[in-house]
């Protein structure tokens, strides 16, 4: 029946309520070519895409992710799942499990995001151990110089140009 859609010129989505209780999403799409409306029944990947949606526009990123897992189980393809496990992982602060997920979804910005974080904590959480290495570092760097200069024979006071001249 899908190939009878001519000219459509509006498209509804809503909710319907069955008489055993069950909920069935339903689009309607007028066709004026047809002089029909067409109803489609959501597929079981569709409601799950749209529960998952409808805790994200909640605020609820966290409890969209399972709906989310369930999104990329049956469809391993679907880049929007990895996005919307990523931003809960993002949210729970898993930062690097989030990069892997953006990094899946193609999402570079919320990539960006979980890298910046990631790169933060890391720091935060290394900076006496990564000070104490650059310290140490510059100690040697100018200790191997001093006794270079000293194993060549260089003495501070025969320089020419000194105050003595």
């Amino acid at each position: 029946m899908s190939n009878s859609i001519n000219d459509p010129v509006a498209v509804n989505y809503f909710l319907t309520t069955n008489l055993d209780g069950n909920e069935t999403e339903l689009v309607l799409v007028l066709d004026r070519g047809s002089k029909s409306i067409i109803s489609f029944a959501t597929t079981t990947f569709g409601e799950l895409i749209n529960k998952a949606t409808k805790l994200y526009l909640e605020n609820d990123v966290i409890g969209a992710e399972q709906y989310w897992r369930e999104v990329i189980k049956m469809n391993s393809n679907y880049e929007l799942g990895y996005i919307g496990i990523g931003k809960s992982l993002l949210r729970r602060g898993e930062f690097k499990e989030a990069m892997e997920y953006f990094k899946l979804g193609h999402s570079s910005t919320y990539y960006s995001k979980a890298f910046q974080q990631y790169r933060d904590n890391y720091l935060k959480e290394n900076f006496d151990w990564i000070m104490s290495g650059i310290l140490l570092g510059c100690f040697v760097i100018i200790a191997l110089v001093y006794f270079v200069r000293l194993r060549k024979g260089y003495k501070p006071e025969e320089e020419e140009g000194g105050v003595n001249d």
